[in-house]
């Protein structure tokens, strides 16, 4: 049976893992998980657009915005323009890269990088669950040596 000192030594362990360790870990993995919920939700609010650009360019002529905000540098620098085709348009495609689709192309690689996200956000969620998990498990260790503690 322990004594009170080395249950006090394994509370202060237990504790210090879960605020050195688990709760590093946790504030991390919702940060990314997050960061990929952000890139999910633009690419489907694009897809929804694409969609509606294509339904308006098959109905009439789609009127062109004056001017439109253009990312120029992966969300560090943008500039006014204005655009004179309705049919093309330029996509992020990852480290920094865009790439010029047509409408339809746009909507094929928009619909694949979404089921690619939802992938990785799945994979991200399961790492946040499983941090919880593991926060909850200590703390449940911490009441369990804090009961033991309470019975000298």
């Amino acid at each position: 049976m322990p004594d009170k000192d080395e249950i006090i030594a394994k509370m202060q362990e237990y504790s210090v893992f879960v605020n050195k360790v688990l709760q590093p870990q946790l504030a991390q993995a919702r940060a990314t998980r997050q960061k990929t919920q952000k890139e999910l939700d633009e690419y489907n609010d694009l897809m929804k657009q694409l969609r509606n650009i294509k339904k308006n360019n098959n109905l009439t002529n789609l009127q062109l915005p004056e001017i439109v905000k253009v990312d120029l540098g992966h969300e560090k620098v943008f500039c006014e323009a204005k655009p004179d085709r309705s049919d093309i348009v330029f996509i992020h495609v990852g480290l920094g890269f865009h790439v010029e689709f047509t409408i339809v192309e746009g909507i094929a690689f928009v619909g694949k990088r979404v089921d690619f996200l939802d992938g990785i956000l799945k994979q991200k969620s399961s790492k946040v669950q499983q941090v919880e998990e593991h926060v909850a498990s200590s703390a449940f260790i911490l009441e369990e040596l804090s009961r033991e503690l309470r019975r000298f």
